[in-house]
């Protein structure tokens, strides 16, 4: 199995990557006017943390909190995601001191939450993504295992499956599945997949990726998109996005992005999103953040790009994925750092990705993670 680094050297493709950009309003390529919004639709609202801890239900287009909630306060890790079936924020809190944390649920009705509903408790550490069923838990305690908390209260069965540091649910007439893409202590990405019914979680398939993560820990991020799954790293000072499908056969498309200017050796990936299908994937960057737009073409290959800095540090990189980037289908997205959460339209003009900075004052006093509540989330999760 060829390694990254072995790709690099057989298909280099170089393509420029502008300027260096500049922070809260930088723009990557000097691009012109701020971008038209996709849609004259206001944002739906956005869910986040106070920097008291609490949950905030935010406007999406002022940042301004429409209603707070008090939340279990505890230290550790956290995560919260919108449950468009049942119109409630899943939430987990982890206690710093000791491996334990709290699933809860919130309501979500005319703008204001409901008041906090503790579903379980954990031995360990936990981050949930919605399903129809009832919300599906990837946890890591004694090991690490995949279950889903029935919205019938019925019990049901879990499975072992690597912590992932990307997951989505997809649900269709076929049923609902539970995807990661987690790495295994041998350095080996595996692709999981997880039927989840009534019964629990069941494992269906488990699929080493041809291809390795070179960042170390891995930040890769992995995505379906355009028929395929994307992946997206850093290598050196390059933003590398690959594609591939199948268990052995590497798709030939290498295409890294540029130098990026004031890129470090501990430069890493933040977190990924595809959105219209895969044709634009918007990621973030560490040392410094930054917020990269990436325009592929129906070959998959990078046509356009645009870079925006961000102010503050994106958190530090754990086993499981983080939810501290999100958009919504009218194109905008939201990143959080250790400083708030800020908003960016994406667009494409005259055939190039565009970045525009959105004014969002109320995004100081926020933190993530966070997610899209309403219609115009953006899918899959």
């Amino acid at each position: 199995m060829k390694t990254l680094f072995g790709w690099v050297g057989l298909l280099a493709l170089l393509v420029g990557c502008g300027e260096n950009p500049g922070v809260m309003d930088g723009r990557g390529d000097g691009a012109g006017e701020a971008a038209e919004r996709a849609t004259a639709l206001p944002p739906p609202n956005l869910v986040a943390w106070t920097t008291d801890g609490d949950l905030a239900l935010v406007n999406g287009d002022s940042g301004s909190v429409r209603s707070v909630a008090t939340s279990a306060r505890l230290s550790g890790s956290r995560a919260a995601v919108f449950d468009p079936w049942a119109s409630r924020v899943v939430t987990f809190e982890g206690d710093l001191d000791g491996p334990s944390g709290e699933v809860a649920t919130y309501a979500v009705a005319s703008h204001v939450l409901g008041e906090r509903a503790r579903l379980v408790s954990i031995d360990g550490d936990a981050r949930p993504l919605p399903s129809p069923l009832g919300p599906v838990l990837f946890e890591g305690s004694y090991g690490s295992r995949w279950r889903v908390l029935l919205d019938s209260g019925a019990a049901s069965h879990s499975a072992a499956a690597l912590a992932p540091r990307s997951a989505w649910i997809t649900s269709d007439a076929g049923g609902t599945f539970a995807h990661g893409v987690g790495e295994s202590p041998e350095g080996t990405l595996v692709h999981t997949t997880a039927r989840v019914d009534s019964s629990g979680v069941t494992v269906t398939e488990a699929v080493p990726l041809p291809i390795s993560s070179v960042s170390r820990p891995s930040t890769a991020q992995v995505m379906p998109g355009l028929g395929a799954l994307l992946f997206v790293d850093v290598v050196g000072p390059r933003l590398v996005v690959f594609w591939f499908e199948g268990t052995t056969r590497f798709m030939h498309t290498f295409v890294p992005v540029g130098t990026l200017h004031g890129a470090s050796e501990d430069t890493r990936v933040g977190a990924a999103l595809a959105l219209d299908g895969g044709s634009i994937i918007v990621v973030t960057l560490s040392k410094p953040s930054r917020l990269v737009a990436l325009a592929l073409n129906p070959q998959r290959q990078v046509a356009s790009h645009d870079m925006i800095g961000l102010a503050g540090e994106l958190p530090a990189p754990d086993r499981f994925f983080r939810r501290d980037l999100v958009a919504n289908d009218a194109h905008r997205v939201y990143a959080a750092t250790s400083e708030g959460v800020w908003a960016a339209d994406v667009s494409l003009r005259e055939g190039a990705i565009h970045l525009t900075r959105v004014s969002f004052p109320g995004g100081g006093d926020l933190r993530g993670p966070l997610d899209v509540v309403g219609s115009g989330a953006h899918a899959p999760r």
